[in-house]
């Protein structure tokens, strides 16, 4: 989702909004960030665009998450909601992501998240405008969202699958 985050940040600064994309996590080789880079240029953002690298979990991934306004995460797929997701959520981030299965399953617009299409800058920079205008919406989503996080622990998820295994045992079972 990179592509049409960095699409939408244009249109977001074309419809006013002062925006910055501070960007952290892996790059999985050293030819990406180049690439980040040259694209952040070439969109416009040029001093709007920071990479941070990879951040372990300690003081420096908490600064990070408290110097931003909104989580943004555009993902196509990365599986159920994302551990960055859910360390938003547990410092009180208000998040915009999108609508794969995997995060409608356990999100709700305008709850939990705003939450947009997949592949689609538009609707991406207009689900980050709504987060920015709405002061009510950031509140509740992260409000919501810090909830979710503290029932859906480890622990919590664990006996979620292990209780949800066993039904499907046992319907399985009857069924034979």
């Amino acid at each position: 989702g990179l592509v049409e985050l960095f699409d939408a940040m244009p249109l977001l600064i074309e419809r006013g909004y002062d925006v910055e994309l501070q960007m952290y996590g892996a790059t999985y080789d050293d030819a990406k960030l180049p690439v980040l880079e040259r694209e952040a240029h070439s969109k416009g953002l040029g001093e709007r665009f920071s990479y941070g690298g990879f951040l372990e979990a300690g003081s420096a991934l908490l600064a990070a998450y408290d110097a931003a306004d909104v989580y943004v995460l555009p993902t196509h797929g990365e599986g159920s909601v994302t551990r960055t997701v859910k360390e938003a959520f547990a410092v009180g981030l208000p998040v915009v992501t999108t609508t794969i299965r995997e995060i409608t399953a356990f999100l709700e617009d305008g709850k939990h998240a705003v939450l947009v299409p997949v592949d689609n800058a538009p609707a991406l920079a207009d689900g980050i405008a709504r987060m920015i205008d709405d002061a009510e919406l950031r509140e509740r989503v992260a409000a919501n969202g810090f909830e979710w996080v503290g029932y859906y622990t480890n622990e919590n998820s664990s006996t979620i699958v292990a209780n949800h295994v066993r039904d499907e045992i046992k319907a399985w079972s009857a069924r034979r």
